[in-house]
Order: structure tokens, then sequence, then C-alpha cells
């Protein structure tokens, strides 16, 4: 027998657990709820105990329910004359409000004074009810409806303070009649009380212990629910601060099926897969960090070949590398802070270009061009440049920074323009046409427009034959000429061309295959110059001769 007892607790408990919390909680309250029934059972037994027919009780009951009603309001007028204190307080509100409040007052006075003439039992308060308390009350409320509120809306001062000091007299009369019913009543409550307080002591007594005793068994069965709950709370905080400090072998053990058993299994399974996240988060760190490393180097190595200068949004120079340095003589805390417009020249068309460049970087589109700068000591550098916009990582295309990467083709470019300047030259002495390899004119120059009496929109995307004598156009030796040409050899000669209106311009010219950088032939161009006189004046000399030779015959 004492074994069976333990066993059935442990199982009690045991079922108890398996619960879900708001099961858990459900029993608590039941269990409360079944206590303070006993309770009021007990306690409405022990009462029914003290009573003397009822008869007591109802007697203290009435006198108690006379002393709370007639010392508020209705009964003790004291709400009827704040009411009307509150209308001198009126200035632009309308009176009607506390005026209806007043007549509402005046309905619960005489309903209750009814009430109470036909309710008490003790002649000695009844007749202080119906001698004094009533007519002091009426005639309060004659003063305030017949002279009071009628004073107050002819807003006539002297007419509102004589009211207001009648009000006040009638009200204080009313007060004391009010004082004198109360302490009547009190008294008659305190005689009858005096011979039950014992029994009603005792009975106090029985139910404060019942009250204790349920008060203790809920709070054991609340412990016990609590601990139900903090236990598997501390086990959990305990396993998120080992998590919080990186380790995440921490084992947790889960019992039952309620709410806290689920959380406590599904902390188990992030657990897990923290563990497995946080592996693989350090594998591709790894990654990330070996190719930072590599695009690192990557940047090492560009920077030993090619200049490279950083500028914020503004233009102004955060960083730049040695080469640039040694490309425009400056030292590097010269350049550190100050705007990149020290390398142009104010009045120079680059200042131009450089703020097309700057527009499209605000933009966040890169560039490419190849711009002029002085150095230092104010040389010309010519420089091939790569503008790269380094914008915001979260997709805004705002724009943080801009990396210039520079390649110095100075003494290219002086090679360019000594080129250009031969190539201006002989096109101010020399007629110049270029062909594409059908045949086709792509450009050409005023000296040779002006040799045939062609404009530029005549001869452009026109086929050069155009040009030619129709025999020389149509014929082998033009087709044999243009096949050489296209295949990269040159020809030079003596041709006759048709110039505009049908005029012969006889040229000296030569004929050049221009290659790509792959050896690829990709256009013609043919120099020319204007010999027509001269083949005229030989044309000229040649027949005289042989007119000579026919006259005089030739030995």
């Amino acid at each position: 027998m004492s074994e069976s007892k333990p066993n059935q607790s442990s199982g009690i408990l045991a079922k108890f657990n398996t619960l879900k919390l708001k099961a858990k909680f459900m029993c608590v309250i039941a269990v409360m709820f079944a206590t303070f029934i006993i309770v009021g059972f007990v306690g409405d037994k022990s009462y029914s105990d003290v009573m003397i027919n009822g008869e007591t009780y109802g007697e203290i009951v009435a006198n108690k329910d006379l002393v709370a009603d007639i010392l508020p309001p209705p009964a003790y007028l004291l709400e009827s004359y704040q009411v009307a204190l509150e209308m001198l307080t009126l200035k632009n509100e309308s009176l009607q409000p506390l005026v209806n409040k007043s007549k509402i007052l005046t309905e619960d006075f005489n309903k209750r004074t009814a009430y109470w003439e036909s309710s008490l039992s003790n002649p000695n308060m009844k007749e202080i009810l119906n001698t004094q308390v009533k007519p002091s009350g009426l005639e309060f409320i004659r003063v305030r409806d017949e002279v009071f509120i009628p004073a107050v809306r002819s807003a006539n001062p002297s007419a509102i303070a004589s009211a207001t000091n009648q009000l006040k007299s009638t009200y204080a009369k009313h007060r004391e009649a009010i004082d004198a019913l109360s302490k009547l009543a009190i008294e008659d409550s305190a005689a009858i009380e005096s011979t039950v307080s014992s029994k009603i002591f005792n009975t106090k007594l029985v139910l404060s212990s019942m009250i204790l005793m349920a008060f203790v068994l809920t709070f054991v069965i609340i412990s016990y629910l609590l601990k139900t709950i903090t236990n598997p709370l501390n086990k959990v905080i305990t396993v998120f601060g080992e998590i919080a400090k990186g380790k995440f072998d921490s084992q947790l053990e889960t019992t039952g099926d309620d709410e806290l058993s689920q959380v406590t299994k599904s902390l188990s399974t992030m657990r897990a897969n923290l563990a497995d996240n946080i592996t693989k988060q350090e594998a591709m760190a790894k990654e990330v960090e070996q190719q930072a490393s590599a695009f690192q180097s990557q940047l090492d190595a560009i920077s030993k070949s090619t200049g490279m200068l950083e500028m914020d949004v503004d233009g102004n120079v955060l960083s730049t590398n040695d080469l640039f340095l040694n490309s425009f003589g400056y030292a590097k805390d010269e350049l550190i802070g100050k705007n990149h417009e020290i390398f142009l020249q104010a009045d120079g068309v680059d200042v131009k270009q450089n703020a097309e460049i700057w527009e499209k970087l605000k933009r966040g589109e890169p560039a490419a061009a190849q711009i002029k700068r002085y150095s230092k000591a104010g040389k010309e550098i010519w420089l091939d440049v790569t503008y790269n916009p380094i914008k915001a990582a979260d997709g805004s295309n705002k724009v943080l920074k801009v990396v210039n990467y520079y390649r110095d083709v100075t003494e290219q470019k002086i090679k360019d323009l000594d080129f250009m300047g031969q190539l201006n030259a002989i096109g101010r002495s020399q007629g110049v046409i270029e062909l594409d390899l059908e045949g086709y004119v792509t450009k050409v120059n005023k000296t040779y427009l002006d040799m045939l009496g062609y404009e530029e929109k005549d001869l452009l995307e026109q086929h050069v034959s155009k040009l030619l004598d129709p025999t020389f156009a149509n014929s082998g030796a033009y087709k044999e000429l243009w096949n050489k040409l296209v295949n990269g050899a040159t020809d030079a000669g003596q041709y006759k061309r048709i110039g505009k209106g049908g005029k012969e311009v006889w040229i000296q010219a030569s004929y050049n295959p221009i290659p790509d950088e792959t050896g690829k032939i990709i256009k013609i161009v043919n120099y020319t110059i204007d010999i027509t006189a001269e083949k005229n004046s030989a044309s000229e000399n040649a027949n005289q001769l042989v007119a000579i030779s026919n006259a005089q015959g030739v030995i």
C-alpha cells in the first residue's frame, strides 16, 4: 500500500508533464476555481449562521444602504449643487445641458426619497427623513429652478450673486438634515452590529484560514508548473550562450510533447544547421580571402606597369602610384586632396573634354579617352586612360569614387602628330582621294576636288569609275591594275581623269594600298598632282615637231 501511493503520484506528474502548456494552465485555473467555490459555499453557510432570522442582518444592511444612499447624490444633493455652481463658470457654452442634468438629478432625488419613505423601519429616522431631509431638498430644488437658473440666464451679476447666496443657504440646511439622518443611521447600525461582532469574527477567521489554504495550494501547483517551464528554458538559455561563444556541440535532451519541448527540438535542429552553416561560411570566407588576394596581386601587377589615379566624385585625389608620380614629377603628399584639374590648362581644349568625361562618370558610366595633361614642370603628357566609376554595393548606382588607369603615349603621340603634319602638308599641295576595296570614294580633299571641279558631296560614296575614261574603266588593264592594288602592290604613273562637265584632267598619281595592324589591306589612297598644263604643252610641242617634219622632211 505504501509503495502504490508514490507510484500513483509519479504517474500523475508524468501525465501532467505531457500536457500542453495551455492544458497545464487550465488545470491550475480549474483547481483555483474549485477552491474558491468551496470557500464561497462555506462562507455562505457561516454567514447564514450569524443571521437572527434574517431580520438583524437586514436592518444592518438597510442602515448601511441608507448611509450609502444619502451621503452621495441624489438624496444628498451634492451633485445638484456642483452642477449649479458649474453654471456660473460657463462663458460661451450653452446652459441647457446642465439644466437637463439638474432635472435628471431631481427625478433621482424624488425616487430615492420615496423608496426610503416606504423602506425605513426606524421611526426616528423616518421622521427626520419626512420633516427635515425631504423638505430641505425640495426647497433647494425650488430655489435652484425658480431663482438661481433664471438669474444665471439673465446674466445680471447682482441677481446671480443674490440667487447664489440663497442657493447656498438652502444647500446648508439640507446638509444639516442629511448629517442628522446619517448620524442616527450609523448609531443604530453600531448597536445592532455589537451583538453579532463575535460571531462575525469567528466566521472571518474560518474563511481566512480556508482562503490561506487555497492560496498555499495554488502556490504549490503554480510553482511546480513554473519549474516545468523554467528548467527547459534555462537549458535553452545555456545552449544559446554556448552558441554565442561559437560552440555548437551542446546537446539538448527533450522530454514530453508540450510547446517547450517542441522549442527545444527546434533549437537542436537550429544548432545543427548553424554548425553546418558556420563550416560552409568559413570555407567560403577562405575562398573569398584567396580571391581577394588574387585580385590584389592583379592590381599590384597593374600598378607596376600602369599609372593609377584614384579620385572622389568631385575629382579630388585620394591616392596614386609611383608610375603616375614619376610621369608628372609630383611627390605623393603634393597631390593627395588636390583636385585633378591641376593637370589641365584653364584655357585648353582638354578642359571641355574633361567636363564631358566627368558628366558620364557621375552617371555611373565608364569612359575611355586619349587625353592631354601637364606635368608639374608644365610639360605636355599624352595619356591613353580608362575611367572606372566605383559604385555602392547596394545597387543604387551611387558613385563612391573613380579609379583611372593610364598609359603614357606621349612619344607615340608626338610621332603621330608629326605624321599628321606631313600628311596635311601633302594634302595642301597634292590631291588625295581614299577608296575602299570595291573602289568607292570614302574621303577626298579640297585640292583633289578643285582639280576636277567637283564638290565633296558629288564624289563621296560614288565609284571611282565616275572619274575615269569610260574606255579605260571597262578595259582589262584597269581590272588588272585594281586587282594588283587590293593585293598590296603599289602603282604610279600618268593618268587621264574626267572632271565635272567632261573636261579632261591629266594627273601624276601614285596608288598606295593601306594595311591594318595585321597586314590586311583595308583601303587605297591615291596621291595626285595636276599635270594637265604640262601634258598639253608637251602635246603641242610634239604636234609642232610633226608639222615641221612633214613640211621639211627628216634626214
